[in-house]
């Protein structure tokens, strides 16, 4: 059996000659091979953004790589340089294909060369080529010199498709006169180099149909903990990073909302409330940090009073034990519960109606304690946790290498998506790692077609006291540390810190190691924001 990627097609928009395709390779392959499926390309002509996709890639070790493209429907015909296809037996009329499904897939077959030797700074030295699959019918003849029979696999290949596929590796082979075997670390390259081009396609809103599958099945999943959570009054509910717990609270919130009770959402971080505010601001719902909470009911003086030296907010529950007036909710959301204190959470408690019958559900992961503070039993739920055990954020390479690097998380399935693993480097001196992060910056927006909007870039340390002090800008791009809408020109800088609860497509982590590493749940928090594609650069010098 093939080494599949993905491992199913279940959430892609496939078509059906596609999926018999993918079955085929899947079942009659063997697991020298690694076959790509839906791989979405890019390149810059003139400044003009060309967008392509390849069917199918095939890899094999000891030749190189196909470009497949697929075609389906009951026939297919040339007429002059037109491609027509009828696309079933109901049909009557030809649809004219806008291209050579030949010449679709050797550009394909092209691309992956250049971006390979772009990539690695070397000559491509593999077989490479290209054929069409048409799954549904036999073809008996050539279509012309530039689409001969020997570089297409039909109806009749596909019970025998092991020996048609070397069939075809072995004509490319006669043609590409410089072919040598790859080395096991240039098999392990090729491999990252096409699963870091889905990664990179993906950020780039190529997968968004994707994406938006995945979204309809992790709603009726969130509904369904939802309808669940119902019969319990009050709940915790852990879950690692990206297993959806800020959108089960969101939705709880809503619903009880539109059940006309008086709800207030709850939180940690300042940036995590400003995003949950602005999903839930057409609702009645109070969406709060504790210490925003706090400011609300007591007034900024009396909160300087109680916000200590040590930047702790002490001393609330003698007052809120004393207050004749505390608002009052039928049902409380607590997200990032592992960042309150036992105070915090009795201070919480207080603000139920009835303290059996409103409903309080305490959302928390104890991957992300990076503050260090404990609630202990000051919730005062005594029903066992419902725990979330799916990722449904990070692709399972940046997950299951996130995983390898903390320690933590161990117990998650990761994401149906594979992606590509993350990329660490080190260096020694901080100008040689703004070279990197502009190098990067440079290649994900005008090389991959990233949006700037979909890249976050994240550090141990503010802006002021990290790498970038005083750059004004880099690759043309200005820090914004704000929360707000960019411009075209703008990338965003977050603490990681400042950044729990969030996620980008794209996250470059820059990791100042010389005075305070960081400790594997900051690691964990960090790099667990990444959906698509995580680049670290550490910094042992300023």
């Amino acid at each position: 059996m093939a080494n599949m990627y993905p491992k199913n097609i279940e959430n892609y928009n496939y078509t059906e000659s596609e999926k018999v395709f993918y079955e085929a390779l899947k079942d009659k392959l063997s697991n020298k091979f690694s076959v790509f499926y839906s791989i979405k390309w890019f390149t810059l002509i003139d400044g003009i953004k060309k967008h392509s996709e390849c069917d199918f890639l095939i890899f094999h070790p000891s030749y190189g790589y196909l470009t497949v493209e697929v075609k389906g429907g009951k026939e297919i015909k040339k007429v002059g340089d037109e491609w027509r296809i009828l696309d079933s037996e109901y049909d009557e009329d030809y649809r004219v294909l806008k291209k050579s499904p030949f010449k679709q897939a050797e550009e394909s077959m092209y691309y992956f060369k250049n971006y390979y030797e772009e990539q690695f700074g070397y000559f491509y030295k593999g077989v490479y080529g290209f054929a069409v699959a048409f799954p549904f019918y036999s073809i008996n003849e050539d279509f012309g010199p530039e689409s001969p029979k020997n570089l297409i696999i039909d109806y009749k290949d596909l019970n025998n498709l092991e020996q048609r596929v070397y069939d075809i590796f072995n004509y490319w082979r006669g043609v590409n006169h410089n072919f040598i075997s790859f080395s096991s670390d240039q098999q392990i390259s090729f491999i990252k180099m096409v699963n870091k081009r889905i990664a990179l396609s993906a950020a780039a809103g190529s997968l968004i149909e994707i994406r938006s599958r995945q979204l309809e099945q992790i709603n009726r999943i969130q509904d369904n903990y939802i309808d669940f959570l119902h019969n319990y009054k009050q709940a915790f509910i852990i879950g690692a990073a990206g297993t959806g717990k800020t959108w089960i609270g969101i939705k709880k919130a809503i619903q009880e909302a539109e059940r006309h009770k008086k709800v207030l959402f709850l939180c940690f971080n300042k940036q995590l409330n400003e995003f949950v505010n602005s999903i839930v601001k057409t609702y009645d719902i109070d969406c709060h940090t504790f210490h925003s909470l706090i400011i609300s009911i007591l007034g900024y003086n009396q909160y300087k009073k109680l916000f200590s030296k040590n930047r702790e907010l002490s001393g609330v529950a003698d007052i809120f034990d004393k207050h004749l007036n505390l608002p009052q909710y039928d049902c409380i959301i607590v997200d990032e519960a592992q960042d309150f204190n036992e105070e915090w959470a009795y201070c919480v408690r207080l603000l139920l109606k009835d303290q059996k019958q409103s409903y309080l559900y305490v959302f928390y992961d104890e991957n992300q304690n990076i503050f260090k503070r404990n609630f202990g039993n000051a919730f005062m739920i005594d029903y066992p946790p419902f725990i979330l055990t799916e990722n449904i954020r990070n692709t399972a390479g940046i997950y299951k290498w996130v995983v390898n690097e903390t320690n933590l998380g161990t117990s998650i399935r990761p994401n149906t998506i594979e992606g590509v693993e993350p990329e660490k480097i080190q260096f020694k001196h901080s100008k040689h790692a703004i070279r990197k992060l502009e190098e990067l910056l440079n290649t994900l927006i005008k090389k991959e077609c990233v949006s700037n909007k979909s890249i976050v870039v994240l550090s141990n340390r503010s802006i002021e006291n990290s790498i970038l002090n005083g750059k004004k800008n880099l690759a043309n791009f200005q820090f914004v540390t704000e929360n707000r809408e960019l411009l075209d020109n703008e990338i965003m800088f977050r603490t990681i810190q400042g950044f729990k609860g969030l996620e980008a497509d794209v996250v470059i982590l820059l990791n100042h190691i010389n005075e305070e590493p960081l400790d594997s749940k900051q690691l964990y928090v960090g790099y667990t924001r990444a959906r698509f594609y995580l680049y670290v650069i550490e910094i042992l010098q300023i």
